[in-house]
């Protein structure tokens, strides 16, 4: 297994531009799937508001195992709706109770209607302490990735699934990039790893076949690879999450590699 010290930092960095280059403007190997549909947000919600901070927050929290196209949709057609648009205030959550909600997830077809109420619940009244607002939670925690990382796993009860390995990487990406509110330090939040992002990073960077287990040693091993190549270069390791398993998940390397003549 070849050391991070013995990598051509330049011809990796490279590799990284064009991953997120490619990825970012649906090019190449990455034209043929429907990007997440977060990018396609309400008209009347406007970037780095309050609301699209709310909208993105409690969807993304139920994005465990789901279709995440269906998912997406369910919560834009919730907004648009009179009925239903309560759901993305805190306060009237609460003040409507759970059992409201569950049904009115019920109504929507939710895939797992009683659980996800549950979820977007108790985020909501744990919301109400920072009176009901997701940029007074950002605020107070100076939006620094790293604090917001450390409270949301010391109060996992209260952020479930949003506090997860998986959700909370992705939602503080969505936060730097998608809202456009940027957070301090959010190159120092590793890279979730499994076995995609830990066989492309293999494949890609050390040239050598990755076919075993996700041990400790490993996922900090592609962790402080991908920190290590991205140092000083103004991309962070979470911004190659989604390629990165795209590329593994179908594998398209081989693809990839020819678009791009990397040897």
């Amino acid at each position: 297994m070849k050391d991070v010290d013995t990598l051509d930092l330049g011809k990796c960095r490279q590799i990284a531009y064009l991953l997120l280059k490619d990825y970012s403007e649906k090019e190449g190997v990455f034209k043929q799937f429907k990007f997440p549909p977060e990018y396609n947000l309400p008209n009347d919600i406007k970037q780095g508001s309050e609301q699209e901070l709310l909208f993105l927050t409690l969807t993304v929290s139920l994005d465990y195992g789901r279709d995440a196209t269906k998912l997406w949709k369910q919560s834009y057609d919730a907004w648009l709706s009179k009925e239903n648009k309560w759901i993305f205030t805190p306060k009237l959550v609460v003040q409507n109770g759970l059992d409201t909600l569950a049904n009115l997830f019920k109504s929507l077809n939710d895939q797992k209607p009683n659980k996800d109420a549950k979820i977007w619940f108790t985020i909501c009244k744990k919301l109400l302490e920072f009176e009901g607002s997701i940029y007074n939670l950002l605020k107070q925690l100076d939006f620094d990735a790293v604090k917001i990382s450390k409270y949301l796993e010391y109060n996992k009860k209260e952020f479930p699934y949003l506090s997860g390995p998986k959700i909370k990487p992705l939602w503080l990406r969505m936060i730097n990039d998608t809202v456009r509110i940027k957070l301090k330090n959010i190159e120092q939040i590793p890279l979730p790893v499994d076995t995609h992002t830990a066989k492309m990073t293999f494949k890609l960077i050390f040239k050598e076949n990755f076919r075993g287990k996700i041990t400790k040693e490993i996922r900090e091993k592609v962790q402080k690879t991908w920190q290590i190549i991205l140092n000083g270069t103004g991309l962070y390791s979470l911004q190659l999450d989604e390629p990165l398993w795209l590329l593994g998940k179908y594998e398209l390397l081989e693809k990839f590699a020819k678009e791009h003549d990397l040897d």
